[in-house]
């Protein structure tokens, strides 16, 4: 007669489930790309560890401006945010895509600060419009329950992403390193 790990009524919100479901697919999709280019950076111009943390440290900057405005713009569409917030991140990968194109293993870290900045301010805002919409469709008994499951949700999408960007990278190098 115990209480169930997740409240039925969590699982009954469709509009919790997509946004939950939303913030699963993002993470899935984005979270190997700041490993990726860790890996690339120290393998290809063969930066340090730390000059590569200063390459990549547009992404965590802009992500933080990027929740800022989320956290203070709520436009009517609840979909508006998340739906900027995944374009500015995808035209923040076909720039780093086109950058790695264009110089290869000579790549400069100062050329992907733009494209960074772009994928970062666009996570902020997804993630936050989609975190706060999602706990916005529940009642106060679940929220501890929905914010669980939400963090859940965005581990599972991180390590998916991680373990799915690095099996393809790895499996497209000669040696495997």
């Amino acid at each position: 007669q115990g209480e169930p790990l997740l409240p039925t009524a969590l699982l009954r919100s469709t509009p919790y489930l997509q946004r939950t479901s939303m913030i699963l697919l993002v993470f899935c999709g984005i979270a190997g790309v700041p490993f990726l280019l860790a890996i690339a950076l120290q393998a290809g111009p063969q930066l340090s560890p730390g000059e590569v943390a200063m390459a990549l440290a547009a992404h965590p900057i802009f992500s933080m401006a990027g929740a800022a405005v989320a956290g203070r713009w709520h436009p009517a569409n609840p979909w508006s945010l998340p739906s900027i917030g995944s374009i500015l991140t995808c035209g923040g990968i076909v720039l780093i895509v086109i950058a790695f194109a264009q110089a290869g293993d000579d790549i400069a870290a100062p050329v992907l600060l733009i494209p960074l900045a772009l994928v970062g301010f666009g996570m902020g805002l997804s993630n936050v419009a989609l975190m706060s919409g999602a706990l916005a469709q529940v009642s106060n008994d679940v929220a501890g329950a929905a914010s669980g499951m939400l963090q859940t949700a965005q581990q599972i999408g991180i390590t998916l992403s991680i373990a799915i960007v690095g099996g393809l990278y790895f499996a497209s190098t000669p040696d495997g390193t």
